[in-house]
C-alpha cells in the first residue's frame, strides 16, 4: 500500500509573513499546497465596516500573490465569524470548517488524532494550526491512519471540485457536499 500524498490549505495571516514564511509557502506551492487567506491582522470581522474587511482581505492578497500567482483566495474568518455584512463584503468564497482540533490549546497529539478520528467523513474540513509540536506530531499518526482508512488528504479546492461543490463568493462552507444535496 503506498500512501496518497496529502495536501492541504493554508490560510495566512498577512501580519505574520516574512521573507522566511513566503519562502516556506513558495516552496509549499510548489509541492501542490493551496494559499488561502486568513485576513491581515485576524480581527473580529463582525465588528469591521466593509472598507475595513476589504482592505484586510486585499492587504494579505497583495502578499499572497507574488508566491502562487493568484489575485485572489479563498478566505478563512478570523474566529469563523461572519455575518451577513461579510458575506457581502467579502469577494470569494468563504472557507470555514467542519472539525476544530483546538491544536493550539496545548492539547497532546494524541487528544487532537482521537478528534478528528472521531468526527471525520467524507467532504469534511480539518481545522489546525501551525507553529505547534504537538500538531505535527499528532499529524504524524493522523495521515498514515486517515489514508489506511480510505481517506485522501486533499487542499480545499480539490476536496469541492470531489464533491462536485461549486464555491460561490459571499457564501459559507463548512464542508463539501454536491449542492443541492440535503444537509
Amino acid at each position: 500500500h503506498h500512501p496518497h500524498p496529502a495536501y492541504a490549505t493554508f490560510f495566512c495571516n498577512g501580519n505574520r509573513m516574512d521573507n522566511h514564511s513566503a519562502h516556506t509557502l513558495r516552496t509549499a506551492v510548489a509541492m501542490g499546497m493551496e494559499l488561502g487567506n486568513h485576513s491581515f491582522s485576524h480581527p473580529n470581522f463582525n465588528t469591521l465596516t466593509q472598507t475595513e474587511i476589504q482592505a484586510e482581505i486585499s492587504r494579505t492578497d497583495e502578499l499572497l500573490q507574488p508566491l502562487d500567482g493568484k489575485k485572489y483566495h479563498l478566505f478563512r474568518a478570523p474566529f469563523g465569524n461572519v455575518n451577513e455584512q461579510v458575506k457581502q463584503a467579502v469577494y470569494t468564497p468563504i472557507l470555514n470548517w467542519t472539525i476544530d482540533t483546538l491544536d493550539w490549546t496545548g492539547r497532546p497529539a494524541k487528544e487532537i488524532v482521537q478528534t478528528v478520528l472521531s468526527q471525520i467523513y467524507n467532504g469534511a474540513i480539518i481545522l489546525m494550526h501551525d507553529g505547534y509540536e504537538n500538531t505535527v506530531e499528532a499529524l504524524k499518526t493522523l495521515l498514515p491512519a486517515l489514508d489506511e482508512a480510505g481517506y485522501q488528504t486533499v487542499n480545499v479546492s480539490q476536496l469541492a471540485k470531489a464533491h462536485h461543490c461549486v464555491l460561490r463568493t459571499g457564501s459559507v462552507y463548512i464542508r463539501a457536499r454536491k449542492q443541492g444535496a440535503k444537509a
